[in-house]
C-alpha cells in the first residue's frame, strides 16, 4: 500500500463505511423532504379538484406537513435529552436547532 492507505487499519475502514452509510441515509432523507416540499403544492391542485377542497382546506392540508415535521423535530430533541450519550445529544441538538432555523415555505 502507498502512503495514506498504509496507515489505515481495519477499524478505520469499517468506521468509514458506517459513516458513508449514515451520510447516504441522511442525504436520502433530505432529498425526500425537499421533494415533498416541491411536489405537494403542485399535487394539491389536482387533489382539490378531485375532493372538492376550498382554499381553506388546502391550506390546512399543506400545513399538516410542516406541523408533522416540527413535531418530529421536537420529539427528536426530547429523545436527545433522554439519552445519556453526550456526543449523540450534541449532534442531534445542533441538527434540530439548525433545521428549525431554516426558512420553510
Amino acid at each position: 500500500m502507498h502512503g495514506f492507505e498504509a496507515d489505515r487499519t481495519d477499524s478505520d475502514m469499517s468506521q468509514f463505511t458506517k459513516t458513508s452509510k449514515t451520510i447516504a441515509l441522511c442525504s436520502a432523507a433530505n432529498f425526500i423532504n425537499a421533494a415533498d416540499r416541491v411536489i405537494m403544492p403542485i399535487a394539491i391542485i389536482q387533489m382539490s379538484a378531485q375532493f372538492k377542497w376550498d382554499l381553506h382546506e388546502q391550506g390546512w392540508i399543506l400545513s399538516a406537513f410542516s406541523i408533522g415535521y416540527i413535531c418530529t423535530m421536537v420529539g427528536t430533541f426530547e429523545l436527545c435529552i433522554f439519552i445519556e450519550q453526550y456526543t449523540f445529544n450534541l449532534y442531534a441538538r445542533f441538527y434540530v436547532i439548525f433545521t428549525e432555523c431554516l426558512p420553510h415555505k
